[in-house]
């Protein structure tokens, strides 16, 4: 995909992850989000990384590409903590607050699976401050 057809798509999910979180009864919207997310990771693979950083570009590189900001990683002794800065805010926030982390949390917990990460290593919303999104491997 092209940087333009990805902030198009990115625009397009943001549009249609907005509405499953508004319609979809909650567990189906975080089963749909899930899903997404998956799919989204899938179309923007990562690879295997020599450090903490390296793998901080490649993210950048993909969340830049569908506007969505960007990301640091702190590794700590017992988790991978993940600051998602910059998500996009549409208009019906209220249901998109509870929609875009959910997804951000899809989206890296693929990345790592495809990293090699084991299956029950989730990644959890751990909080939500504006369009900072702070998340957890561990």
């Amino acid at each position: 995909m092209t940087a333009a057809a990805d902030r198009g798509a990115g625009a397009i999910a943001i549009a249609l992850f907005a509405e499953i979180a508004a319609a979809a009864a909650p567990d189906e919207a975080a089963g749909l989000l899930a899903a997404l997310g998956t799919r989204i990771a899938d179309a923007h693979p990562v690879t295997p990384a020599a450090t903490v950083g390296d793998l901080e570009t490649q993210l950048a590189t993909h969340f830049a590409a569908l506007g969505w900001g960007g990301c640091t990683l702190t590794p700590t002794y017992h988790s991978l903590d993940i600051t998602h800065r910059g998500a996009p805010r549409p208009v019906a926030a209220a249901d998109w607050e509870a929609a875009f982390p959910a997804l951000l949390a899809a989206v890296y917990a693929r990345w790592f699976a495809l990293l090699g990460a084991p299956p029950g290593l989730l990644v959890s919303v751990v909080a939500v401050e504006g369009d900072v999104v702070r998340l957890r491997q561990g």
